[in-house]
């Protein structure tokens, strides 16, 4: 199927529904149309510029104003007179509710033998799809093309108008191909208004440049984002010169838009910048919340391209591509889904049980590591006492605590990297035993208390070994450092290190706990 003719650039508006299979086809006129030369009101025709579904479009001439004009009149369809009156009508009057060099302006609306016309600007340039058939356009004119378009829908949408039949047909270039306007607003949307001007299971827009929510009849979601996708498929065909989606048949590309991502427009034209090539796509998602959420966002980002400035769109993560590989390609089938749901299930123990696993591993390595510690420091103070020489007539008592005071004050400088709070709280049983019993302060302890402090921005002037001035300071540091700290030491913490209530009162020490 050739992709630059009239049929791929401009399919049909309407597609066929159940409860009326001659939509989208164009009936045969049951009156006579004006042929050239001849006057509709104050309208001189010139000849027949387009003919579609809907609607024929004259170039025609104003006398009195004496400017030629582009005037449009509706086919007479015997199997939906009244629906298509209602159309035609409803474009002229949300186009006149539009005032944007971006949009073809209405200047008047009448009768003529009983059917409905409307005359509008004559745009000198053709249409987009007239362009295309020579194949797609540069990407700095097409980033041009793109943001004109997505300014004028903005302002439409402010409006709250929602063109919802954008494509290549509808906009046209001025004389030097180097502005855009949009016309056919034959099927847009008046979002204040409960009623619309479609029935009930008919498709609207147009197979290449519809977006999901329109392909699947959910026209209640049908909003600011939906005209946001048509211009991505718009700026994708101007890019790679074919829609994103083409098949043999209208109903084919419906089912392509609803279920398959389109091919990197880079894989079609490798000249296609990045940046672009991701505002695109970004435009194209299948979920409207994943878009754009409106044309004033759009415009913003194509301002940025244009003058070389970072974009803030981000290519989608592996999870949102996954999300879409799942629910394009693997639910489609329920049994095969079902199974793959089953995989993913089972996949989801295993990880969580691996996540639980490895969890314990880590948690039983950081005891191990606590206790090579706690080890270590009671080693390290049996080696001072025994290098003591004590006697048996020694005061056993006083030399047990000094042991507890040392301990403590060693498990703190241990703990303090890992677990300060709980190394402040050592610090400070260490230096209250050592006060309570006159012993000489530990310097370790006094340290890390210091450095308790200094992070929290509380500071002390002191000079390293001086007992003196440790004891001078220690109440206050300590009261300090125990209003500071929040987490209090567990009673796990007390039986490992050994840190009893009332130490120093008792004359035989607590049996320690294994």
């Amino acid at each position: 199927m050739d992709f630059n003719d009239d049929v791929a650039l401009d399919a049909p508006t309407l597609l066929p529904s159940r409860n009326n299979p001659n939509v989208g086809q164009a009936s045969k006129p049951a009156a006579r149309f004006p042929s050239v030369g001849e006057r509709v009101a104050e309208y001189e025709i010139l000849g027949e510029i387009a003919r579609g579904g809907m609607g024929v479009v004259y170039q025609a001439r104003q006398l009195g104003l004496e400017r030629v004009v582009a005037l449009k009149m509706i086919l007479d369809s015997s199997d939906d007179t009244e629906n298509s009156r209602t159309r035609f009508l409803n474009e002229a009057k949300n186009s006149a509710a539009l005032n944007h060099r971006g949009i073809v302006p209405v200047f008047d609306i009448g009768y003529w033998n009983g059917y409905p016309y409307f005359a509008m600007a004559y745009v000198e340039g053709g249409s987009l799809a007239d362009k295309l058939r020579d194949g797609p356009v540069h990407p700095d004119q097409a980033t041009r093309y793109a943001r004109q378009i997505a300014e004028a829908i903005q302002h439409a949408h402010e409006r709250s108008i929602i063109h919802r039949d954008l494509k290549p047909a509808n906009i046209l270039l001025d004389a030097n191909n180097n502005d855009v306007q949009i016309t056919d607003f034959g099927v847009s949307k008046f979002t204040g208004l409960v009623s619309d001007v479609t029935q009930v299971g008919e498709i609207v827009g147009t197979p290449h440049y519809m977006p999901p929510e329109q392909a699947g009849h959910d026209s209640q979601s049908v909003g600011p984002a939906s005209d946001v996708y048509s211009i991505g498929a718009i700026t994708y065909t101007m890019l790679t010169g074919r829609p994103p989606f083409q098949a043999a048949t209208p109903l084919d590309i419906v089912a392509q838009v609803l279920t398959q991502p389109p091919v990197r427009p880079s894989t079609l034209n490798p000249s296609i910048p990045l940046d672009l090539e991701i505002i695109t796509l970004k435009c194209l998602e299948k979920r409207a919340s994943d878009r754009f959420q409106n044309a004033g966002v759009l415009v913003e980002e194509l301002k940025r391209f244009e003058s070389g400035e970072p974009i803030r769109t981000r290519p989608p993560s592996m999870f949102q591509r996954a999300r879409v590989l799942i629910r394009n390609h693997v639910l489609l089938a329920s049994a095969s889904g079902s199974a793959v749901l089953m995989l993913i299930a089972v996949a989801f123990l295993v990880f969580v049980t691996l996540y639980r696993t490895r969890n314990n591993l880590f948690r039983v390595e950081s005891e191990l590591v606590e206790t090579r510690e706690l080890l270590e420091t009671e080693r390290l103070i049996a080696r001072r006492y025994l290098a003591r020489g004590v006697t048996p007539e020694a005061d056993h008592v006083a030399d047990a605590k000094q042991y507890e005071v040392d301990r403590l004050a060693q498990a703190a400088v241990l703990q303090f990297d890992l677990h300060p709070q709980r190394a402040t709280q050592l610090a400070v049983a260490s230096v209250k035993l050592a006060l309570r019993e006159n012993f000489d302060l530990p310097d370790e302890a006094c340290m890390v208390l210091l450095q308790f402090l200094d992070s929290k921005g509380e500071s002390f002037e002191f000079m390293e070994g001086d007992d003196e001035q440790y004891r001078l300071i220690a109440p206050d540091m300590v009261g300090k450092c125990e209003a500071l700290i929040t987490e209090p030491l567990t009673d796990e913490d007390r039986v490992l290190f050994g840190v009893y209530e009332g130490l120093g009162d008792e004359s035989v020490l607590p049996e320690r706990k294994p």
